[in-house]
C-alpha cells in the first residue's frame, strides 16, 4: 500500500495527461493552483524521510525535475525522468 506522498510521486512520474497539451481554462487553472497549495501544506505538516520530487516547466517548454532529499538535506535538479529513476534506484548506495 502506498502512502499519499508515494502516490503523488507515482502520478508525477508515471502518468502523462493529454490535458497538459491543452490550454487550461480559468477553472482548471484555479483547481491546479489549489491542488499545489494543498500539496505544499501537506508537505509542510508531514514529516517524512522520503524524497520530494516535483517538476517545473520553463517558458520554452523544457521540463526539469527537482528533488529534495530530507535524509541528506540535499537538493538536485535533473533534466529527465530517467535520471530521476536512476537517482532513486541508487540513492541508498551513497
Amino acid at each position: 500500500m502506498r502512502t499519499l506522498d508515494q502516490e503523488l510521486r507515482y502520478q508525477k512520474l508515471e502518468l502523462v495527461s493529454s490535458r497538459s497539451l491543452q490550454v487550461p481554462s480559468p477553472l482548471a487553472s484555479w483547481k491546479t493552483r489549489l491542488n499545489q497549495v494543498c500539496q505544499g501544506l501537506l508537505q509542510v505538516f508531514t514529516i517524512s524521510n522520503e524524497p520530494r520530487i516535483w517538476t517545473r516547466t520553463s517558458k520554452d517548454g523544457q521540463t526539469s525535475w527537482h528533488i529534495y532529499d530530507p535524509v541528506n538535506q540535499r537538493r538536485l535538479t535533473l533534466m529527465s525522468e530517467e535520471e530521476v529513476r536512476v537517482w532513486l534506484d541508487t540513492r541508498h548506495n551513497r
